[in-house]
């Protein structure tokens, strides 16, 4: 990224978008940066096939009771840290549905005109490896609480009403946690950061610069996380 320097402190997060999207860019033999992807190219290369999924925008007319979907594939989800207690609570926060009302009315193409509505962002199409971002700063400020997480992540209750069959609604879709990224300090442009990641062997260990050494579970869990990383289980449905 041209706008990383060398000796700065730079966005863990900001530069995970980056280097997925070089590695994409190389994957599928585009050198330049400024060549523009098609989605349908994007999306068919490896990288998304380990990290990338598909969000679904429903707009449900409730007057017509019109329908609008738009898809929009993603890399990772990014989730508020404030007004939640938990990362299972703030993803079905995020997916929750919004009613469109007052000065904030839909236009419905059907009705012609500004109509009320409801609003929801689900995902659509779930990825192997979920990346999930915790929004901590505002600007120059950080939000240092801690949001609980767990081993194990229900991705169901965020999926797509009825997608793929409505049979399979109310069936888990289980992850397991695999990586844990830190950042200790106070502000985006300063501090410290170290990760956990657990090994084929179940075992977690602590990653802190040339430092390599095995940690508890129950350390991981307690982490103030700005990055986890949940690997689709096998035999979980979908």
């Amino acid at each position: 990224c041209r706008t990383f320097r060398i000796g700065r402190q730079e966005d863990a997060h900001e530069f995970l978008r980056h280097l997925l999207d070089a590695m994409l860019r190389h994957s599928l033999g585009v050198k330049s940066m400024q060549t523009r992807i098609s989605q349908q190219k994007e999306v068919s290369s490896v990288i998304h096939r380990i990290f990338g999924g598909c969000m679904q925008n429903e707009i449900h007319c409730l007057s017509c009771a019109h329908i609008s979907v738009m898809h929009e594939p993603f890399l990772d989800i990014s989730i508020e840290v404030a007004r939640a207690s938990s990362v299972q609570g703030s993803l079905e926060m995020y997916t929750r549905p919004e009613r469109l009302d007052g000065s904030n009315k839909y236009h419905c193409s059907k009705c012609g005109k500004l109509v009320p509505a409801t609003k929801r962002m689900a995902i659509r199409r779930a990825p192997n490896v979920l990346s999930l971002h915790l929004k901590r700063f505002d600007g120059a400020r950080k939000n240092n609480k801690h949001l609980e997480y767990s081993t194990v992540l229900d991705l169901r209750p965020c999926m797509a009403s009825g997608f793929p069959k409505s049979s399979e609604f109310h069936v888990p879709l289980l992850y397991k946690l695999i990586g844990v990224l830190v950042h200790h300090g106070h502000s985006p442009h300063s501090g410290h950061y170290f990760s956990y990641v657990k090994s084929a062997n179940n075992v977690w260990y602590l990653k802190d610069d040339s430092n390599s050494s095995q940690a508890s579970e129950n350390s991981v869990l307690k982490q103030r996380a700005y990055m986890l990383f949940y690997v689709r289980i096998e035999d979980s449905n979908l």
